[in-house]
């Protein structure tokens, strides 16, 4: 005996389709934000595990040369400039450039030398100059290709910034570090280091690197973070420097 099946037996209708449809499009309305913010959170991660890197990296430089990056020639960052960005003289590196320089052992033909003379040997030592390479990241993948300062691990990627502590530095927030060695930027140049503002937010960067877990110096001037040391700075997932999200070496 043949049963006659009905015809569309078991085939959704327009209505159930379109109800289908709707509940997918608001899920995602739902989700998106959700899967939007958990992607940024694994690119600040990266970013963060590139600066604790960048620390340990710049450690391990002095504990080889007794100096922290750009601390013994500190000619050659742009805040000991006395001639207009862009003019040719002996300071005219960024401190995340003379942080690259260190850490990959990279050589800048503008970086001082030094004479050392060994058993009335003499050698001429580049000035920022070493044969070790301190991180296991591959040059091309963090340092911009046309300024040749460090990238973040963000896509339209921000420089990592760099500031290695003024030597004989009061320990205060005005004596500790120089700004401009990072903004103070060559106009030959891609302006990367103004963008979203930044070269207008000298109060930003002084309110970042003031530890409020101390008191006032003898002078009563507030205490910088890691004035005996360096700051390493990159902006997280808003993009902006010196707000309270930035993936840093110090805290806030």
């Amino acid at each position: 005996m043949l049963i006659k099946r009905k015809t569309g037996e078991g085939a959704f209708t327009m209505v159930e389709l379109l109800t289908v449809v709707s509940i997918i499009s608001i899920l995602v309305t739902l989700l998106m934000p959700s899967l939007n913010r958990a992607i940024l959170l694994g690119r600040r991660a990266k970013s963060a595990a590139f600066v604790q890197e960048l620390t340990g990296a710049a450690q391990s430089y002095q504990k080889d040369t007794s100096y922290y990056p750009g601390i013994r020639y500190p000619g050659v960052l742009l805040g000991n400039r006395t001639a207009p960005p862009g003019s040719a003289q002996t300071g005219c590196l960024t401190g995340s450039q003379v942080l690259a320089a260190s850490v990959f052992g990279l050589y800048y033909t503008n970086v001082t030398d030094a004479t050392v003379t060994n058993d009335g040997v003499t050698k001429t030592k580049p000035g920022t100059y070493v044969a070790n390479v301190y991180v296991s990241y591959t040059k091309a993948k963090v340092i911009d290709e046309t300024d040749y300062d460090l990238n973040d691990q963000f896509p339209g990627a921000l420089p990592i910034l760099y500031w290695p502590a003024v030597p004989g530095n009061l320990n205060d927030t005005t004596s500790a570090f120089r700004f401009s060695d990072n903004f103070d930027v060559p106009t030959s140049k891609p302006d990367r280091y103004t963008q979203f503002g930044i070269g207008s937010r000298q109060a930003n960067w002084t309110t970042s690197i003031t530890n409020t877990n101390m008191g006032n110096t003898s002078q009563g001037l507030p205490v910088a973070w890691n004035y005996d040391s360096f700051l390493i700075v990159g902006p997280s997932m808003d993009r902006v420097y010196f707000n309270t999200d930035d993936v840093a070496n110090y805290g806030r």
